[in-house]
């Protein structure tokens, strides 16, 4: 079974075993947005309970259960709709 090459030996022959600045920068922009998205369900979910919608489905208007809601707050459909 071959070991797996280590930091030293991957910079000798050219290979660096850490992630590239390229893949970072990727995965900080991925971070970013998904923290966005995140952060604009949370802000609707409080709208709708500021309107006295949170917890009905914005598709068919019928209620999400409590499993769904409980799973994630910020949900926007019911288990028959099912669009988040």
């Amino acid at each position: 079974m071959k070991s797996p090459l280590d930091h030293r030996q991957a910079d000798r022959i050219g290979m660096s075993s850490a992630p590239s600045d390229h893949a970072c920068a990727d995965s900080e922009i991925t971070g970013g947005q998904a923290r966005e998205d995140d952060i604009k369900r949370i802000d609707a979910a409080l709208r709708r309970l500021e309107d006295g919608r949170f917890g009905l489905c914005l598709y068919c208007g019928d209620q999400i259960s409590m499993k769904r809601l409980d799973k994630d707050p910020a949900i926007m459909s019911c288990g028959t709709c099912n669009e988040d």
